[in-house]
């Protein structure tokens, strides 16, 4: 069965673009008798609201887009809020830790923040330097040891990832220009990056 899903951010209306976006989906979804799912991308604790998500619902309803699983209606793959799935994405990110496909980082924004001024004026741009997977397991158990904050980086693979497009045929990315970017911080939210895949 075709399921399709609109995902929008409650840190703001619903806009054009949101709402083309949802337009597709639930035209496809109906057109081939499928499923469209309206899930809600509240991760974003600081800039989220209420007061967005329901200005999202109202949007989508004004719009005639009404959806089969979702806020207000429920559905068998509850909750649609990601900030009711966050022990799915902590478990998820410990798994990839586990497994060696992503790593802590005990780096604080003063660090980070440090490294950032330093390569700007070096005329550069910033990109993480891997500065905690080359932590030793005694530095890591020093730091666990004092309680320091960490997050979880994904450990970008050395050489290229490729995949087959469906629209744009083989795509190719280099690994030396992916950053180990941030998928769980250091106050246990997860961002886009885990969240977004995992649902």
């Amino acid at each position: 069965m075709i399921r399709v899903r609109f995902a929008p951010s409650p840190t703001g209306y619903l806009h054009v673009g949101g709402a083309r976006t949802a337009l597709f989906n639930w035209l496809y979804a109906r057109r081939h008798g499928g499923v469209f799912v309206l899930r809600i991308e509240d991760t974003d604790l600081e800039r989220s609201s209420d007061e967005m998500v329901e200005g999202i619902l109202d949007g989508m309803r004004w719009l005639g887009l009404d959806w089969d699983e979702g806020p207000k209606v429920g559905g068998p793959h509850e909750p649609y809020f990601q900030s009711g799935r966050l022990d799915r994405y902590r478990a998820m990110a410990a798994a990839l830790v586990a497994s060696g496909h992503a790593y802590h980082c005990y780096c604080t924004p003063d660090d980070l923040k440090a490294k950032r001024e330093a390569a700007e004026a070096a005329g550069g741009a910033f990109r993480y330097d891997r500065a905690c997977l080359a932590l030793t397991q005694d530095e890591i158990a020093a730091r666990e040891r004092d309680g320091r904050p960490r997050a979880v980086r994904v450990r970008v693979p050395e050489g290229s990832v490729d995949f087959e497009d469906l629209v744009h045929g083989p795509i190719v990315f280099d690994g030396a220009h992916i950053e180990d970017f941030v998928i769980l911080r250091s106050d246990g939210q997860p961002t886009y990056h885990l969240s977004v895949v995992s649902d």
